[in-house]
Parts: C-alpha cells; structure tokens; sequence
C-alpha cells in the first residue's frame, strides 16, 4: 500500500513539474523602466537649470572590465566640459551598500541605483586605474550648442534629489541604457533607427563577454529562464557598453581622444540569431563524476569495501548538496524575487527541491555500518536515479513544445549524471532471478 502511494506521488510529480516550471513567477509586477517617461516629461525650457558656462564638449567615458562579477560588462559615464574647461561627470551606476535592506534588496532583485555627479573626472578614473580598468574618452561630435546645452540641462533635472534614484535593472535600465536614451535623443532618433534590427536574444548578447568566465556562464546557464532567450534588437543590446560604443561609432557620433585597448577584447557581432548556449565545464563535470560512479559501481560487483562505499556516498552528497541549493535558489528567484531572467525556467523540471530525497539516503549511506543496509540505500538511490533521469528526459521532450530556451547543455549534463546513479547490475540482477523463477 505505501509503495502504491509513493509511486502514485512520484507520478503527480512528474507531471505537474514542467506545469511548474513554466508558471512559477513572482507575485508582483516589478515597476516600469522610467528612462524614457523622465526624457518625455521633463522641458528644457521649464525645467531646464541653466548654466553660467556654456557648453564646449561633451565625453562618454568607456571603462573596461574589472576583475569583480558586477565589473565584468564594463561600464560608462557622461562628461560635460563648459567653455571654461570646468567638468561635471555624471555616472548613472551608483549605488550605497549601506543602505537599510541594501543586502535583501539586492537577493529580492530590487537594486536601487542613483545617478552621481563629480566637479571633475579624475577621481574616478584614479579608482579605474586602481583596479586596473582601461577608460577611453569619446567626444561627441555633430551636436549643436542647444543640443550639447540641452544635455547638460537634463542632466541637472535628472540630478536633483527626487529624480537621481532609480530601480536598477541589468538588461533594461542600467548605466549604458540611461546614457543610450539620452543620446539618442540628442542625436535625433538615430540610435533607435539602427537599432531596430535584430540581435539575438538577451542571453547571447552576455554570452561572448561572460565566456572568459566558466563559472559566471554555468551558473548563468542554470539560473536563466526562457525569459532570457526572448529576441532583442541591436538597440536593446545597447545595455551592454561595448555594443553602445560600436553603434555610436556606427552612426558617427564622435572620435576618441585616446585608443587605449579594453583590458578584455570583445568579439562583436550585431547579427547574432538566438542559438543553444555554448558548451560549458557543466558538461566535462558531469562526465567526470558519472564516469567515477561507474567506476564504484563496478567495484561494488567485485566487492563491498567500506573504503568504496564511502567514497562514493560522500563524492555524490557533495554532488547531490549542490544541486539541491541551486534548486532552492532557483525556485527562491522564481517566486520571491522580481529578477525576471529567472522566471519561467524550464530547468526547474529536472534541478528541482526533490533531489533532498536521494541528498538524504546519499548520506546515510555515508555513515551506514552494515552491508545489508547500503545495499537497501543503493536500491533506492536508483530508483531516485531513475525518476531524476526521466525528467531530464521529459526536458528534452518538452523542448519543441516549450518557449526556446537554450538549456541543452544543462539538460545532457544533468542526464548523465543521473544515469550513473542508477544499479544496473541490481536491475540485471533482479531480472535474471525473475527470468529463471519461470
């Protein structure tokens, strides 16, 4: 009777769980970019702070990659030079971890970032070259005195105490994107008129900046959902600072004053079409670990040594423990987090809170003292094996069916990794004693 419930329970499970999957959002819809409500709003004439200085250039300011995850993109800033060779140098990328709530804002996705302003660039840059980060500096060109008057006007507006904070958001509304609306105002629409080709999709638009990165891409390509694989024009990927630079480039926006090299090369391509994300250590790992489990279980059929035993429960409860937090912060990021690139995310199907399950009988298998109860424990964990493989295999079904998400890679990993839990010499076993009981 209990066994009838367990499997009709494992049953329920395997079909509501891509159901699962793909409706798992947060209850809140997060609040709406304002980039382009605040250019629309605001009135040069009337809210417009005027300057004694007029204006003589203005500089977008390149910095390369940092060593840190939030450097890895680059980053940029808008510099406006008055006739008198004075500086103010806006930075759109500010933020205080000091804060109240600052750390479970950031985990809830509500990063609140505000718009910065310094009498001159040199502090910045001196924090740059600190941490070893390149800085090009792009003079406009082609602007009218109003139009070079005009952003500086804004910028002011934009600075003053109740308009200077605003909900950071890393594909949407970030330090390149702010500078990308400015600009394209200015510049009459011509950003957003070669922009409106398509690039790809938001998860290939990082893919070629996060490559030198194993790591940063395999968690990437675990926590992403579908939402990250919807198509992006070539203007949407302007959030990135190295795709802006080419497209100011692109329209003739200006020069600059200096050819120093980002300290990582970027390949660029602005007809990327939406592909499967490329392979990643995930899979050499995978192998790796299901090539040590056949490994144990062969020496299992040869004997049983404690040795072994213990070897491979311990390898698989670190495996099995990681897998499990990956799940619980996937299914976190879904439900109470308003980071929408982890919604909808299919991998859910097969990395989900149910791998506790096998996590729990890998470590009593860990500290098991007789034979008899470890091969009780290695039944089970291959009938956990078998369930895990068969909604990895579900995944791979559901492919063609679901919205496109790029999770090829993740699901053969996990699938193999799976497989190799399973005793195929007890199923052998159990099926000869059954062959020859008829």
């Amino acid at each position: 009777m209990k066994k009838s419930i367990l499997i009709a329970f494992l049953i329920l499970l395997t079909s509501i769980m891509p159901v699962f999957a793909m409706s798992i959002t947060y209850k809140d819809t997060p609040q709406a970019y304002d980039s382009p409500v605040i250019l629309s709003q605001f009135d040069k004439d009337k809210d417009g702070i005027n300057s004694i200085d007029s204006v003589k250039d203005i500089y977008i300011c390149f910095y390369g990659a940092g060593k840190s995850f939030y450097e890895m993109f680059g980053h940029v800033s808008i510099i406006v030079r008055y006739d008198n060779n004075n500086e103010d140098t806006y930075d759109y990328g500010v933020f205080n971890p000091r804060s109240k709530g600052f750390l479970s804002n950031v985990l809830h996705g509500f990063m609140f970032y505000e718009l910065y302003r310094q009498v001159n660039r040199y502090s910045l840059q001196n924090k740059m070259e600190i941490t070893e980060r390149s800085i090009r500096y792009y003079r406009l060109k082609g602007l009218a005195p109003d139009k070079k008057e005009d952003i500086s006007k804004f910028l002011k507006y934009n600075y003053s105490e109740y308009r200077r904070k605003y909900l950071y958001h890393f594909f949407n509304d970030n330090c390149s994107t702010r500078i990308r609306d400015i600009l394209d105002k200015a510049y009459d629409g011509k950003l957003s008129e070669i922009g409106k080709r398509p690039y790809g999709s938001e998860r290939t638009a990082i893919e070629t900046q996060i490559s030198p990165y194993p790591l940063t891409e395999m968690l990437y390509g675990i926590a992403g959902g579908s939402v990250m694989d919807r198509e992006i024009s070539y203007y949407d990927a302007m959030f990135l600072p190295s795709i802006l630079e080419y497209a100011l480039d692109e329209i003739g926006a200006g020069e600059f004053d200096s050819k120093n090299d980002w300290n990582v090369k970027y390949d660029y391509n602005a007809n990327f079409e939406t592909k499967t994300s490329s392979w990643t250590p995930l899979i050499y790992i995978a192998l790796i670990f299901a090539l040590l489990n056949v490994i144990f279980k062969i020496a299992f059929t040869m004997k049983y040594s404690k040795v072994t035993i213990r070897f491979y429960a311990l390898i698989n409860s670190i495996v099995l423990l990681v897998i499990f937090v990956i799940s619980l912060c996937m299914c976190y990021m879904q439900l109470y987090t308003i980071i929408d690139c982890s919604w909808y995310n299919e991998n859910t199907i097969f990395i989900n809170p149910l791998i506790l399950v096998p996590l729990v009988e890998m470590l009593m298998m860990l500290f098991s003292k007789t034979s008899v109860k470890f091969r009780t424990l290695n039944k089970l964990i291959s009938y956990q094996g078998i369930f895990f493989t068969l909604l990895a295999l579900l995944a791979l079904l559901l492919k063609p069916l679901l919205p496109y998400q790029a999770n090829t890679v993740q699901i053969v990993s996990f699938l193999v990794y799976y497989l190799s839990l399973i005793d195929y010499y007890g199923i052998y076993k159990k099926i000869t004693r059954k062959h020859k009981a008829k």
